[in-house]
């Protein structure tokens, strides 16, 4: 629905079938933990020692995988990377061209 009302709907292909889940797994089946251990691990990030008030809120509205330091990667250079390693796949829905992957 979401995607539609975006205009960011597009079919899945079947030869590129989605693969839902978490990137690691969490190791609990508490419900309460697997609902908040992301924001858990966002507010340890904004309460770092030696931030300012600008990195600390950073930590919380920026996108995943932003840092302070820039020593995270974020979702775009994990996009980059693969379409690097798989350059048939630059330019479909959601990844960047070849020519910004090579940036």
């Amino acid at each position: 629905i979401w995607d539609r009302m975006f205009g960011t709907f597009v079919e899945e292909l079947e030869e590129d079938r989605p693969r839902y889940g978490i990137v690691k797994n969490i190791g609990t089946f508490n419900p309460l933990k697997v609902a908040f251990h992301e924001w858990i691990g966002m507010f340890k990030d904004a309460l770092m020692p030696g931030l300012t008030l600008r990195q600390r809120l950073n930590y919380l509205i920026q996108p995943p995988g932003w840092s302070h330091d820039g020593s995270r990667d974020t979702s775009e250079t994990l996009k980059a990377a693969y379409v690097r390693r798989n350059p048939g796949e630059a330019g479909k829905p959601g990844l960047p061209g070849a020519r910004a992957a090579a940036e």
